[in-house]
């Protein structure tokens, strides 16, 4: 008991320094767990921690496949249409079918070959959504497509599990693996039935049992271990039963306190998982596997972002929103090693295989975080060859019309904050004309009879073609500190200050909002500081809060005020 309680506090040290390091230098911190693991696979640790190791991976992998059930939200995919769609089950294919033909011409088996190349398809969605989220670009148009299509994935992550376990068990008869497949779609139906029956069952007991968080806690736990041995019993993966429980419960009015309950414990057990990943990695495996993880990693790190920049292409989309969305499918998932560790304890893929994929995994999470941390920087460096993945007649078709319109005004994105003011601007039947890069928003300006332009900000060439001379007011509600001093520097090229228009721009925090208004906008808005002030305006205006004077001297709102509100 002293040996297994010392070898799991130093597992737990050895985690917390190699993740810190790990995030210092600005690289996710499942690196550092997969290296802890290979520490300690280098030092014989007790079999009785390795068990409690492997059973706490067990109860990660479950807890994640739960919480990715309980928090599926199919409105971020509507909200982005069909490029969410379209893109994230168009990479999954031709990513596969790459994938597949590459494992095959390496050796591996027809089963082995299919879960290697559906492991290459998947991303990271904790990943890429905690770095957009540090980025601020959760909300901008290539941030929101590619949440939507990372959500795409996860379903088909869920499927591939599914199909992927009942083919492999299946003989090689073209019957057998059709006989397999009905047998999977009829016990999936009973499985989901029985899951969303139990689950408004349940959904109701916790209602009332929640004013004990802990009787809370201990329910859905309970509830997600049981479901998934069930389905591990009916011979599903114990992975489809935790994410049907979190599906089953996603409706119900205590789903964001169960989430906000389970999340730590997700992320506890989900490090051991990436822990026992490193245990079982092999460094003379790893120098021998060199080659296939170079080749498999650059069809990830290269292959998947021109896959999405010629599949967005296709379908209308500025090319510098394509890139973006592009790197951020530069990455094999935490789902990817949970199929491939299924695969191994089911007897169908070779250990040696996860080892592969693992290290597959290390440099693509590596490679990426740097990619997508300096996507702009990178963007600017290539953006003239990437014009072969943008459709030449994009812009003669939306800008057919522009060249005899009057416009004193140009609003630079439609999007939330920009669709406000172009409404505004219409109704007052103010000229004006929108520019935005995102196909979907130009097409529905053009028929409501806005004029707008499809292009970027940071486009040179698209700023030439209009007649800036005759702009009274410029404004942009894009929220990239970047592109919005691009513009106007290009401004200060194209026209002297003395006929230069009204620039409006809006900004991210206060010390960008200064270093804009010191290069010449003339009033620059920051979002949050402005929403702060309208609250303190409507504290004054009910009495609330005092007011101050532009003398300095402090008056209260009286009882008239109130009165009148």
């Amino acid at each position: 008991m002293d040996t297994l309680l010392v070898e799991f506090g130093i597992t737990l040290v050895l985690a917390t320094v190699l993740g810190t390091i790990a995030r210092m230098i600005k690289l996710p911190p499942i690196l550092g767990y997969i290296f802890v693991g290979l520490i300690l696979s280098l030092f014989a640790i007790d079999q009785s921690t390795e068990v409690i190791l492997r059973f706490f991976s067990h109860l990660g992998v479950a807890f994640l496949l739960f919480m990715l059930g309980l928090e599926l939200n199919v409105r971020e995919i509507h909200e982005v249409g069909p490029v969410a769609l379209t893109t994230g089950i168009g990479q999954v294919v031709v990513t596969s079918i790459i994938g597949f033909g590459a494992a095959m011409i390496f050796g591996f088996g027809v089963i082995e070959s299919l879960y290697i190349a559906v492991a290459l398809t998947f991303s990271s969605t904790i990943i890429i959504v905690k770095l957009l989220g540090e980025k601020g670009d959760l909300n901008a148009l290539y941030g929101r497509i590619s949440v939507g299509l990372l959500i795409v994935q996860d379903l088909v992550a869920v499927i591939a599990l599914i199909v992927l376990n009942f083919i492999g068990s299946a003989s090689t008869g073209v019957g057998s693996v059709v006989s397999s497949v009905f047998t999977v779609v009829v016990i999936g139906v009973l499985l989901v039935a029985m899951a969303f029956v139990l689950g408004r069952i349940l959904g109701v007991y916790l209602q009332r049992a929640g004013k004990s968080s802990e009787l809370v806690l201990v329910t859905v736990m309970a509830w997600a271990i049981i479901f998934s041995m069930y389905t591990q019993y009916l011979g599903l993966s114990l992975e489809v039963g935790a994410f049907l429980a979190g599906i089953s419960l996603s409706s119900s009015r205590v789903s964001l306190e169960i989430a906000a309950k389970m999340k730590p414990l997700r992320d506890f057990f989900i490090i051991m998982f990436f822990i026992v990943l490193g245990l079982g990695l092999s460094l003379s495996n790893l120098a021998q596997q060199l080659p296939m993880i170079i080749i498999f990693s650059l069809m990830v790190l290269l292959g998947n972002p021109l896959i999405l920049l010629s599949i967005m292409g296709v379908m209308g989309y500025h090319r510098r929103v394509s890139f973006l969305t592009g790197l951020t499918v530069s990455q094999i998932s935490e789902f990817s090693l949970i199929l491939i560790a299924t695969g191994v304890s089911l007897g169908q893929v070779q250990s040696e295989t996860l080892s592969m994929v693992t290290g597959v995994a290390i440099v693509t999470l590596v490679g990426s975080s740097y990619l997508i941390s300096q996507g702009e920087f990178v963007y600017r460096l290539i953006s003239r060859p990437l014009q072969v993945f943008q459709r030449k007649k994009m812009r003669a078709d939306f800008s057919k019309n522009i060249e005899n319109a009057e416009h004193p005004v140009i609003v630079f994105g439609a999007h939330r904050t920009g669709e406000g003011i172009v409404e505004i601007l219409h109704k007052q039947k103010v000229p004006l004309i929108v520019i935005d890069y995102d196909p979907a928003i130009i097409k529905n300006l053009l028929k409501r009879n806005i004029t707008a332009l499809y292009g970027d900000i940071s486009d040179a060439e698209l700023l030439a073609e209009l007649d800036v001379s005759k702009v009274k007011v410029i404004i942009s509600t894009v929220p990239n500190f970047e592109d919005n001093g691009i513009l106007l520097g290009e401004l200060d090229a194209m026209v002297s200050l003395s006929r230069r228009p009204r620039i409006i721009m809006r900004a991210n925090d206060l010390e960008q909002a200064q270093i804009l208004k010191k290069r010449g906008a003339d009033a620059v808005l920051v979002p949050e500081t402005v929403a702060g002030e309208k609250i303190i305006e409507v504290l004054i205006h009910y009495g609330i809060v005092e007011t101050i004077s532009k003398k300095g001297t402090v008056q209260r709102r009286g009882a008239k005020t109130r009165n009148n509100s």
